[in-house]
């Protein structure tokens, strides 16, 4: 299972990374502290699940959320009208 882990504090992000490799059906595609590099992640990586605190660095996590919205809402748009 493809993974992404969110944390803006790097202690608890490493330690977030280290628990969650010690089971090998999760693959950790990624790390990222704010809601750009994020976002970023989520759209090349493309992971199954996310872990996130709720407040991040840019923003938090609801902001994250919606910007995913808006992404797959405009990207389904652009589909739609090729």
């Amino acid at each position: 299972m493809r993974i992404l882990v969110i944390e803006d504090e790097q202690d608890i992000r490493s330690w977030m990374v280290e628990r969650l490799s010690e089971f090998s059906e999760f693959e950790i595609v990624g790390e990222a502290e704010s809601v750009s590099s994020a976002f970023s992640l989520i759209v090349s990586q493309k992971p199954y699940a996310i872990f996130s605190d709720i407040k991040l660095i840019g923003g938090d996590l609801f902001m994250l959320l919606k910007n995913c919205l808006l992404y797959t809402s405009d990207a389904a748009d652009e589909r739609s009208s090729v």
